[in-house]
C-alpha cells in the first residue's frame, strides 16, 4: 500500500540534531542523527544482532553505538566495533537512506539506491523563497494516509467541518476546473464575492464580501501544495491581496498511522511576527478539525466490513484521479520487485 521509491520527509530541520531519534516511515524503523559536520545520517533502526533500537542508543563522533551490547556502527552503516571481540563479520552492517534537506525539511529516500531521484515538488519551493516567510508544523494522526490525500482532494467539506475558521459553504457550491496527466493532478476554483471566513476576519483585513480562489497541486505519492489567494470583493488591481500556500506531505507510518508535516507561507506581513502567529494558529487549529474528522473516519472503517466500497459523488473526481495515480505506482514498484 505504499511506494517505496520516493522521498518521505523525516522532520523540520530543527527537529533532527545530534541525539538519535526515530521515524517509521511506510513500515520502516529508521533512527536519524547529525554528524560533527551537520550532515543528516538516516539508517535502519535496528542493530543486526538482537534487533535492538539504534534510535535508543549513542551518537559518539559521527558513529552510533547501540546500548544493549555495544556494538558501533559508523555513518556508512558498517559495524566498527564489537566489544569482546576482535573479527568483525562483513555482513554486519545496517542500511543506510539516501537524505537530503530542502524545503525546510528533511526527506529520505526508501527506495533502492539506483533508483533516487531529484526532489521536485510543485509549490513547496515557497517554503524557502526570500520573499516569502514560512511556518512549520506535524501532526500525528491515526488514519491511512489515503484518507488524508482524499481529504486535501475534496473541498466540498471545507463549509462544514471548518465553517469556525477557513471555511464556507461557498466553496461547496464553486465549479471547480481539473487537470491531470499521468503523474500529477491540480485542481483550482475561483468564488466572487463571497462570505469572508472566519481565519480571515480574524487576521484583521477583510471586513465585507472577498473574491477567492485556490489552486491544489498533487505530487506523487503523498505531496499537495494548496495556494489560496483573498482580495476584497471586485478590486482589480489586487492591491490588497493575501496569499499563502499551504504545503503538504504525508508521510505514511503504517497502514493505519500518518505523521502529517505541513507548512504554511506567505507573502503578506512577512515581518509582521503577531499576524505570523495568528495565520499559524488559525491553520494549526483547521488541521486539527482535520485530524478529529479522519479519527472518526478510521475507527469507523476498522469496524465495517471492507467489502463494501466508499462511494464517490461529483466532487470525488481529484481524489479518484489521486487513488488511480498512487494505485498504478504501487502495482508498477511490486512487478518490479516480484
Amino acid at each position: 500500500m505504499f511506494v517505496k521509491s520516493s522521498w518521505y520527509v523525516a522532520g523540520a530541520l530543527a527537529d533532527i540534531g545530534r541525539a538519535p531519534i526515530h521515524r517509521l516511515i511506510c513500515e520502516e524503523a529508521i533512527v536519524l542523527y547529525r554528524k560533527q559536520n551537520g550532515e543528516v545520517v538516516a539508517m535502519q533502526d535496528h542493530c543486526p544482532h538482537r534487533r535492538f533500537a539504534l534510535s535508543k542508543g549513542r551518537v559518539e563522533g559521527d558513529k552510533i553505538r547501540c546500548m544493549y551490547h555495544g556494538l558501533l556502527f559508523n555513518a556508512s552503516g558498517a559495524c566498527t566495533h564489537i566489544p569482546g571481540q576482535d573479527v568483525i563479520p562483513a555482513n554486519l552492517s545496517v542500511r543506510i537512506y539516501p537524505v537530503v534537506e530542502k524545503y525546510g525539511w528533511v526527506w529520505v529516500w526508501l527506495g533502492d539506491m539506483e533508483t533516487v531521484t531529484d526532489l521536485q515538488i510543485s509549490g513547496f519551493a515557497h517554503n524557502t523563497l526570500s520573499e516569502w516567510k514560512a511556518s512549520f508544523g506535524d501532526t500525528a494522526l491515526v488514519a491511512d494516509y489515503r484518507l488524508m490525500l482524499d481529504n486535501a482532494h475534496d473541498f466540498t467539506h471545507v463549509g462544514y467541518v471548518h465553517e469556525a475558521t477557513i471555511g464556507s459553504t461557498d466553496v461547496a457550491e464553486a465549479e471547480v476546473k481539473i487537470e491531470h496527466n499521468y503523474k500529477s493532478v491540480q485542481f483550482s476554483r475561483e468564488l466572487h464575492n463571497v462570505q469572508v471566513p472566519p481565519t480571515f476576519e480574524r487576521l484583521g483585513k477583510f471586513k465585507g464580501k472577498i473574491d477567492r480562489s485556490q489552486i491544489v497541486r498533487y505530487t506523487p505519492p503523498v505531496h499537495v501544495s494548496n495556494e489560496v489567494r483573498i482580495n476584497p470583493a471586485g478590486m482589480l488591481d489586487k492591491s490588497g491581496e493575501y496569499c499563502f500556500v499551504v504545503n503538504n506531505s504525508f508521510t505514511p507510518e503504517s497502514s493505519k498511522s500518518t505523521r502529517y508535516y505541513w507548512s504554511v507561507a506567505r507573502n503578506f506581513a512577512v515581518d509582521d511576527h503577531e499576524v505570523g502567529k495568528l495565520l499559524y494558529e488559525e491553520i494549526a487549529r483547521a488541521f486539527e478539525e482535520d485530524r478529529k474528522v479522519l479519527d472518526i473516519q478510521q475507527s469507523m472503517l476498522d469496524l465495517e466490513n471492507h467489502s463494501v466500497p466508499l462511494r464517490n459523488l461529483k466532487s470525488d473526481q481529484a481524489n479518484v484521479l489521486v487513488r488511480n495515480i498512487l494505485k498504478r505506482l504501487i502495482a508498477a514498484e511490486h512487478n518490479r520487485v516480484s
